[in-house]
């Protein structure tokens, strides 16, 4: 049972009470007011009234007037006239000024189809209401938007790309007034010689996809304005129009001079970062320098001294034994300014290098004898696969960088133990692998091997100076060669060196 809430304008309490019974049948609880005035009418007539029922042979307040009332308040409330015998055409009248219907008093069966349709049609009127305002309301928002938006809005005949419409921002972001753009084919705003055109952005969108790009769109003045577009299909077309399109330009010039000096700020850190960490170093080499040369000049003077205070009372062999001493540590010396300058050259990008094709295998032939010469406690053992090792390479930083690679695999292994070398092709690359048993790098040192001046944090009092591994991995990379490592605490280290078997001069 649905409440009804309803308004009867009758003189007789019979024919009152037979509409609400007839109403009860249909299925609806009725909350009736009678009334038989105007003033009553005028009182009880509110939005909250579902429907109205009025007699039209009432002589004290006709149903005509009744209905006047109702228009003149702008009521949608369903107005139903009910009539006698004879008053039909009345009713009738009354129905094509746009009262909901009119039912016989004597046919009463039929009351509950009325009072349906009646307000089902009432609800129909109420949502195309609705409907039209909140469009009303969504044109006006749309609209509202459309004239502030910094972001320049064109709609576009999808069919032709005529410029139906343009928002204020087209002339303050490419200088064209509203009136000479709008009529004339958006292609103009595009470059014709570098794509994407005009035409293909139109098809793209108008067949029903999302078109988001970056383009440079041509102003007033003839320059080209860096903007983001993006242009969808707002109404498809009929056979009767086209379809629009809703185009946005947004202009990302600033966006651009941003990028641009947030770039320029990350080289200019980049470059300060490369500085600071250029004094870093060199303040490293000045305080490497004095902390190195000093035990070699320290003991340089003291043979020295020993020689010229007890030169001629020396036996031969206690003379040639400080000479040995002197000699070596010029040696010693001279090594560490090499490996210094060379180190410096290196970081500084500055290090000449002379590509002519070298023989890899002769290369470690070679290294391998000095060597064992030096090191005749150490066993090295070679072995190669069979092929042709030539690649382009410098021929001196290549053999310092083997020389390194086996005096650090030598220094740091016990007397008599077998230090190995294995070289192979793989791939295009050739693979040259150094493992020895010595003492082994702990792991927390292994990022930091290759830096400048580090060292295993288990050297003791092995010399070295930190230098030959830097050395080695920045020769490597400039052959287009890469070098990694892998070590075990007192097992030993492997060094694994990939370069290329053919490299361009």
């Amino acid at each position: 049972m649905t409440p009804i809430h309803v308004l009867i304008l009758d003189e007789s309490a019979e024919d009152a009470l037979l509409l609400q019974s007839e109403l009860q049948r249909a299925g609806y609880v009725p909350s009736a007011v009678v009334v038989r005035t105007e003033a009553e009418f005028v009182k009880h007539l509110n939005p909250a009234v579902d429907a109205i029922f009025a007699d039209v042979e009432t002589p004290e307040f006709s149903a005509e007037r009744a209905f006047d009332r109702v228009q003149e308040g702008a009521f949608d409330i369903p107005f139903i006239v009910v009539h006698g015998p004879g008053s039909e055409p009345a009713s009738a009248e009354l129905v094509e000024r746009g009262a909901a219907a009119y039912v016989a008093k004597d046919h009463l069966d039929g009351l509950g189809i009325v009072v349906n349709r009646a307000l089902a049609d009432r609800e129909n009127r109420r949502a195309q209401m609705l409907t039209a305002r909140e469009l009303a309301l969504s044109e006006q928002r749309f609209r509202r938007m459309f004239e502030v938006s910094l972001d320049v809005i064109l709609m576009i005949d999808a069919a032709d790309g005529t410029v139906l419409d343009a928002n204020p921002a087209a002339t303050i972001a490419l200088g064209y007034p509203l009136a000479d753009l709008i009529g004339g084919s958006w292609s103009r705003l595009f470059n014709k010689r570098y794509p994407p055109y005009a035409n293909d952005v139109r098809s793209a969108a108008a067949g029903g996809g999302t078109v988001v790009l970056t383009h440079r769109f041509r102003h007033a003045n003839g320059r080209f304005v860096p903007m983001d577009l993006t242009a969808i299909l707002l109404e498809p077309g009929d056979e009767t129009r086209s379809g629009r399109l809703l185009v946005t330009l947004r202009d990302i010039s600033e966006r651009l001079r941003a990028d641009m000096q947030r770039e320029e700020a990350q080289h200019l850190r980049g470059q300060f970062e490369r500085e600071r960490l250029l004094n870093d170093q060199r303040q490293q080499f000045l305080n490497f320098a004095v902390h190195e040369f000093k035990n070699p000049l320290s003991a340089i003077r003291s043979s020295n001294a020993m020689l010229q205070e007890y030169g001629e009372r020396m036996s031969e062999l206690t003379r040639q034994r400080h000479y040995q001493t002197i000699e070596a540590e010029v040696q010693r010396m001279l090594e560490l300014i090499n490996d210094m300058l060379t180190l410096g050259k290196l970081n500084a990008g500055v290090a000449a290098i002379d590509l002519q094709p070298l023989d890899l295998e002769a290369t470690i032939r070679s290294v391998l004898e000095e060597m064992q010469g030096i090191h005749s406690d150490q066993t090295f053992t070679l072995t190669i696969q069979p092929g042709v090792y030539m690649m382009n390479a410098d021929a001196k930083m290549i053999w310092q960088a083997l020389f390194n690679l086996l005096s650090n695999a030598a220094r740091y292994s016990p007397d008599h133990l077998t230090i190995l070398v294995d070289l192979r092709h793989e791939d295009d690359s050739i693979i040259l692998t150094i493992t020895d048993q010595g003492i082994g790098v702990p792991p927390q040192d292994l990022p930091m091997l290759f830096d400048p001046f580090k060292r295993g944090s288990n050297v003791g009092s092995i010399a070295g100076t930190g230098l030959g591994l830097s050395i080695v991995k920045q020769s490597v990379e400039l052959h287009g060669g890469t070098i990694g490592v892998q070590s075990e605490l007192g097992v030993g280290t492997t060094f694994r060196i990939r370069l290329p078997a053919a490299m361009a001069r």
